[in-house]
């Protein structure tokens, strides 16, 4: 009985860190390496930032290729949730995101970029529904604006049947 509860501890844990690092490769300002290819994914990294300047939405599409493991298409509204779902390809675990997503810049003690999912699932053998709340500081003077991360935290509300609940700390640099 033990070593099912270890084993299931283990699978749970795996999991988590899988989900982790999925949301991790879905947000190109994050920038981080995962188990599915988003280099060659044409994110448009300049309209993200245009649309917080002008608050203007933009729509945004994203295809499989040889270098990108997402096809999705979605209307971008800063400062709003909005439907972000995309197909995953190559992954051993999930075939799908769904979730409503939301970006925009708060002002704080430091201007930050703050970056939300709600109502997220990933679908395929498993299936896991989170949350996910993540701030980068802003600073428009620096060559790299978005170095600083102040972190945030995923939270995992299940995993295939079982409820979870747990939040997990991040900080992806």
């Amino acid at each position: 009985m033990l070593s099912i509860l270890i084993f299931t501890n283990q699978a749970v844990a795996a999991t988590e860190t899988e989900t982790i690092n999925l949301v991790k490769s879905l947000i190109p300002s994050l920038g981080q390496p995962s188990d599915i290819k988003t280099a060659g994914c044409a994110f448009k990294k300049e309209a993200w930032t245009n649309s917080l300047l002008t608050q203007k939405s933009f729509q945004e599409k994203i295809v499989f290729n040889k270098n990108c493991d997402l096809q999705g298409s979605y209307q971008v509204a800063p400062h709003k949730f909005f439907p972000l779902n995309y197909k995953i390809q190559g992954h051993k675990n999930f075939n799908s995101i769904s979730s409503t997503f939301k970006y925009g810049v708060v002002f704080e003690d430091k201007p930050t970029l703050r970056i939300e999912m709600k109502n997220a699932v990933l679908k395929g053998k498993k299936l896991v529904k989170f949350t996910f709340l993540y701030e980068i500081y802003v600073n428009p003077i620096d060559k790299d604006p978005l170095a600083q991360h102040k972190g945030g935290k995923i939270y995992i509300d299940q995993i295939d049947q079982k409820k979870i609940g747990k939040s997990i700390p991040v900080k992806f640099n």
